[in-house]
């Protein structure tokens, strides 16, 4: 049918994205289960497309971060799930570092603020 062979023939390229128009005007002469059948191709190759798309991404992310990782996609995404957990774990070791400091300077601030001024209670004054 039509509808197969259009998809085989874009599977190789990017025409998908942007030749769609030549295929819409020939999809509307096919018989309803073909169009059905091409719709629904069209459909995935648009939604696998959208996912090589953000996982060339992720990619990117890899390589700007430095983190290595075997050029598949399956590797890609297990290495961002990694460098994920990485972050999360970095991430709640800064925020005990930086309650550890709030509570130094809460602290520091409290023996400031009781040794700086007069202590009328000790008599050292």
């Amino acid at each position: 049918s039509y509808a197969s062979s259009a998809t085989g023939s874009k599977r190789g390229s990017k025409q998908h994205m942007g030749g769609t128009a030549n295929l819409k005007s020939a999809a509307q002469s096919m018989q309803p289960e073909e169009k059905r059948r091409y719709d629904r191709n069209l459909r995935e190759q648009q939604r696998s497309y959208k996912i090589s798309q953000q996982i060339k991404n992720l990619r990117n992310v890899l390589q700007e971060s430095n983190i290595p990782f075997k050029p598949n996609k399956y590797s890609i995404l297990l290495s961002v799930v990694e460098y994920i957990k990485e972050l999360q774990t970095r991430a709640v070791y800064l925020d005990q570092e930086h309650q550890k400091l709030l509570n130094t300077i809460s602290q520091t601030n409290e023996l400031v603020n009781n040794s700086g001024g007069v202590d009328l209670n000790s008599g050292d004054g």
